[in-house]
């Protein structure tokens, strides 16, 4: 919201008051574009978007992406760590920490800090990393670097091609074998 002008808001105010007035209405002067992605990062809420002159349904095109490669290359188990480490670098470059501190994978993001800008921005990042769409409230859906990490392995295929490769290496076992291997684990 920017301060608005005392004629223009004297102008509104008696144009809100006269008898015919809608029942709800709102006069101000912001930043649509600014307001509007701040709104989408708390959900969908069309009157902003019909306000806002960026275009919202814009397709997402999959690219390929580095980081994608660098996945797909990793072995199965250390892909989790691999995105989480990567997950890790984009909240701390947001919100400008230096590269030596290490960020809590469990803490809030909003409590560490970030604020609705930098989540919108984080967000970003992560689908042009990823080269997957992402809604704008991915963050505050998944407030820190472990539940937003928990929550990419789920929709990225590297992770689902690493489940069904481990999975299947089980499926030949009996289960006094699957048994052995869970003790020899164990110990």
């Amino acid at each position: 919201m920017e301060a608005m002008d005392d004629d223009v808001a004297i102008r509104a105010l008696a144009l809100a008051m006269r008898p015919n007035a809608p029942v709800r209405h709102a006069v101000v002067d912001a930043d649509w574009p600014l307001l509007a992605a701040a709104y989408r990062t708390r959900g969908s809420l069309r009157v902003v978007d019909d306000l806002a002159s960026e275009p919202t349904d814009v397709e997402f095109t999959r690219t390929e992406t580095e980081f994608r490669k660098a996945l797909r290359e990793c072995a199965p188990e250390r892909r989790h760590h691999l995105l989480l480490d990567r997950v890790r670098a984009l909240a701390s470059g947001v919100m400008g920490l230096a590269e030596s501190e290490v960020l809590d994978p469990s803490a809030g993001f909003f409590q560490l800090g970030m604020d609705s800008l930098m989540s919108v921005t984080l967000g970003r990042n992560l689908s042009e990393t990823l080269g997957e769409p992402l809604t704008p409230a991915v963050v505050f859906d998944y407030p820190t670097v472990e539940t937003l990490t928990d929550y990419l392995s789920t929709i990225l295929p590297e992770f689902a091609d690493a489940a069904d490769t481990v999975a299947d290496a089980y499926d030949d076992f009996t289960e006094d074998e699957l048994l052995q291997q869970l003790s020899e684990r164990l110990a």
